[in-house]
């Protein structure tokens, strides 16, 4: 970090130096006036002087060495007080131990040098364990009637788009970390964007397709976990429930924690517990996020009761096939988490939750 200029104490004033024609023995500090007239010389009162001034040395001397004495002395009673003479006191420096270590983003095509112990513990501290989410103050969202079409679909998610990316941005850029909000494609199913740079084989009828090479949100019209639990009334904040779900893959892209991701589960088989619990904690984890970020939405926009009747009951959700299974008790029970976080972002750390709470 640079710093501002300072001065240099030990810079001495400028000397002296004669004017041009004048002489340079002459003294710029020399009494202005005509020199005194001569006195007569008196050596008996030189002497006095002179033995006046010895004595004062002498007493002086003996002083000195009485205070050092008694000082001395002092030092080492160890009833004694502190002394009037004490060194400045200096700031202690700060143990290496308690230093926070920067979360180091990485690229995919990176090379892991890290144990599978070491990407535990980023994982566990990464900037998506700490911090806090800003309330998001206005979010101008359009009227979605039952059954949009995809126009309609399509003016939603962005916007909705638009104000969910506005909680992340500034919490992502707070640990120096980029943000991109993506570009939302609503498209009628199986009529695959040819455009998109994700395979057109990895999309699906039944689930938006985050495509982060291109940076955008593929959504097939109808797509969606909780749009056709929801009543008509509560369309369109399950919609914003579904997208800040979505939105999740492109935090962890963007912030490269889903790369730490993949290189711990590259690390073990799929057969390994390791692998499950990985998965189970990092999809909870996402699930808990988003709930938690979808409750900063203003009043109207964010889960309302009914809404979150549907996110906290276990029928709502699958367990899926092992390895990568999610118990629904385990989902809802951090998805409460995530509402009821107040967007307290450690809240959702499970990384260090007692297994209990992760796999049943």
């Amino acid at each position: 970090m640079s710093q501002g200029p300072q001065g240099n104490p030990s810079q001495q004033p400028p000397q002296w130096q004669p004017a041009p024609g004048q002489d340079p023995q002459a003294h710029a500090y020399a009494p202005p006036g005509p020199p005194a007239p001569p006195q007569r010389k008196r050596p008996w009162a030189l002497i006095l002087v002179a033995v006046g001034c010895v004595l004062l040395l002498f007493v002086g001397v003996l002083g000195g060495l009485g205070y050092l004495a008694y000082s001395t002395l002092r030092s080492d009673d160890p009833t004694a007080g502190p002394t009037t003479a004490t060194a400045p006191p200096t700031e202690a420096p700060t143990p290496s131990g308690s230093e926070v270590v920067p979360f180091t983003p990485v690229a995919p095509y990176d090379e892991n040098t890290r144990s599978p112990e070491e990407i535990r513990e980023i994982l566990a501290g990464s900037p998506l364990t700490r911090g806090s989410y800003p309330p998001i103050g206005e979010c101008t969202l359009p009227t979605l009637a039952a059954d949009p079409s995809a126009e309609e679909l399509q003016a939603f998610l962005t916007a909705g788009t638009g104000c969910l990316g506005g909680t992340w941005a500034p919490v992502l850029a707070a640990e120096n970390l980029p943000w991109q909000t993506p570009t939302v494609v609503v498209f009628t199913w199986p009529d695959v964007p040819a455009s998109s740079d994700c395979d057109a084989s990895t999309f699906s009828q039944n689930a938006p397709r985050m495509c982060n090479l291109d940076n955008i949100l593929y959504w097939p019209l109808g797509a969606g976990r909780f749009a056709p639990l929801a009543a008509p009334e509560q369309l369109g904040e399950a919609y914003l429930m579904d997208l800040s779900y979505q939105l999740m893959n492109t935090v962890t892209w963007q912030s490269s924690i889903a790369v730490y991701m993949n290189f711990y589960q590259d690390e073990f088989e799929e057969s390994d517990p390791e692998f499950r619990d990985s998965y189970r904690r990092f999809n909870l984890q996402m699930r808990c996020l988003s709930a938690a970020t979808a409750m900063q939405l203003p009043e109207g926009a964010r889960p309302s009761p009914a809404l979150q009747e549907i996110l906290l009951d276990e029928s709502t959700w699958e367990l899926g096939e092992d390895p990568r299974s999610v118990p629904p008790a385990a989902t809802v029970r951090w998805t409460r988490i995530g509402i009821d976080s107040q967007g307290d972002m450690s809240a959702c750390n499970t990384w260090v939750a007692d297994p209990a709470d992760i796999d049943r």
